[in-house]
Order: C-alpha cells, then sequence, then structure tokens
C-alpha cells in the first residue's frame, strides 16, 4: 500500500483512513484491533470531479496542468 493517497486521523479507540483511489474516495473507520468499523465510498463522478490522463512526458504533464488553471 502506498501511502501517497491516504490521509488517516487517529483517534482515541481507532482511526479514520481516507483514500484517494483511481476512481474515486474511500473512508474507512478501524478500530483499535485494526478491523474494519464501517466503510464508505464515493466516485469522483458523483461528486462532479472530472479526471484527466495526463501526457507521459513531465513536460507534457506540466504544460496539461497549468492549462487547466488558467
Amino acid at each position: 500500500m502506498t501511502d501517497e493517497r491516504y490521509i488517516r486521523l487517529h483517534l482515541d479507540g481507532g482511526e479514520i483512513q481516507v483514500k484517494l483511489d483511481d476512481e474515486g474516495v474511500v473512508v474507512d473507520a478501524i478500530g483499535e484491533d485494526g478491523e474494519i468499523i464501517g466503510s464508505t465510498w464515493k466516485l469522483y463522478s458523483e461528486m462532479g470531479i472530472e479526471i484527466k490522463e495526463l501526457k507521459e512526458s513531465p513536460e507534457g504533464a506540466l504544460e496539461a496542468i497549468k492549462s487547466e488553471i488558467k
């Protein structure tokens, strides 16, 4: 598991874990014992977020991002 797509909130008795997946967001509530207590997810498309593929070259990727920001 790669940590760059996760954010965790540690709480007394467990943690909330949020993962940015390729298709959407996954939220898990995890107990102290590591067992998943509850889970939910939502697709980016359901949130009105459009995901676009970036060009493979670093220069192309940077230009694609700049064009979306304008």
